[in-house]
């Protein structure tokens, strides 16, 4: 469907609603917006990444992977839906290797992104292959310095190395120690 400047305004809108309710832990008011968007904009990956964050949130797993499909679909090349798919299928299902292939897809795509790296990074710690999570997790830091989360997890893979300094740097930047 095509639309008018007036209408992209309002669905515009409409979306900024929607991201804010997320930001403000108010699900229901979110799941509402992106619901109402996407019959409208069915091929806005975007939206349909928007609404697997608020399924997520709400514990609806499966509609949220089934949104992430959807994005995919829409643009195979969407690197935050290759990302939010590999996070799921880590934290969720325990399927690591069909989360590093989704991190890795959206690490060759955008390979500057911090969540991105920040997830790779998990992702390496919880396999136990600490030197490429102590890898992902420095660029991760260069990118979001302000992100205490990717202090803690390279206390933790520099630990895992037995690299009792680093970690103990780390963990200490980030409060913990």
């Amino acid at each position: 469907m095509k639309l008018d400047n007036t209408k992209k305004t309002i669905f515009n809108n409409i979306f900024l609603v929607g991201q804010g309710a997320i930001k403000n832990n108010d699900f229901t008011v979110a799941i509402d917006a992106f619901r109402f968007l996407v019959p409208y904009e069915p091929d806005s990956a975007r939206n349909w990444l928007q609404m697997a964050v608020v399924y997520d949130q709400l514990g609806m797993v499966n509609e949220s992977f089934g949104c992430i499909d959807s994005a995919l679909r829409v643009d195979s090349l969407y690197a935050p839906a290759w990302n939010k798919g590999g996070e799921l299928f880590g934290r969720v299902r325990n399927d690591f290797a069909t989360s590093e292939k989704y991190l890795l897809k959206s690490y060759s795509i955008d390979p500057s992104n911090a969540s991105v790296l920040e997830n790779l990074g998990v992702l390496y710690g919880i396999l136990k292959r600490f030197d490429l999570s102590v890898q992902f997790l420095l660029k991760a830091n260069a990118k979001s310095p302000e992100n205490k989360q990717i202090l803690v997890n390279l206390g933790t893979s520099y630990d895992g190395l037995g690299k009792k300094d680093s970690s103990a740097y780390y963990l200490r930047m980030a409060g913990v120690k």
